[in-house]
């Protein structure tokens, strides 16, 4: 595979296995398994260090170089390349969700969603920041702060 005139060994994109899409939920790997995989495709893991600048989430180096997007997000890749390697095994987190999504462009316009997070917890929690918007995203950053201070109101000792 080249990326950007290099030729650079690429791993495995599981792109049809998720369509797309990763559930934002702890993915728990092997120090092994993670050394193995950057020494197998340290050039791959190089270029996606250098690149310093993305759009949301970070479809235009890929596109650019022939690639799936997101190529850069290493945590699906790495997690699918153990499983290849026989050191991890899959989970099906649908039935019940026991996690949930966010992104803050979705929070700004729906404040009230928070609310169902603390109403109704599940055992993780992703909030991705989405937004280039600095007024939107200094307006997200109040809105977070007030439902962190609202879920999590006793401060643990080290914050006191």
């Amino acid at each position: 595979m080249s990326i950007n005139g290099h030729n650079t060994k690429y791993p495995e994109f599981p792109y049809e296995i998720y369509q797309g899409t990763w559930p934002h939920i702890p993915l728990p790997r092997l120090k092994s398994g993670s050394k193995q995989f950057q020494n197998e495709f340290a050039d791959y893991i190089e270029w996606v260090r250098k690149t310093t600048t993305r759009n949301t989430i970070g479809c235009s180096p890929c596109l650019k170089n022939k690639l799936h997007c997101p190529c850069q997000q290493q945590h699906y890749i790495l997690s699918h390349y153990m499983y290849k390697k026989g050191v991890a095994a899959l989970k099906n987190y649908d039935q019940p969700h026991i996690y949930t999504f966010m992104s803050s462009a979705y929070i700004v316009n729906n404040k009230h969603v928070l609310d169902k997070v603390i109403n109704n917890p599940k055992k993780y929690l992703c909030i991705n920041d989405d937004t280039d918007d600095e007024s939107k995203k200094y307006y997200f950053n109040k809105i977070i702060l007030e439902f962190y201070e609202k879920k999590y109101p006793d401060k643990p000792y080290y914050e006191k």
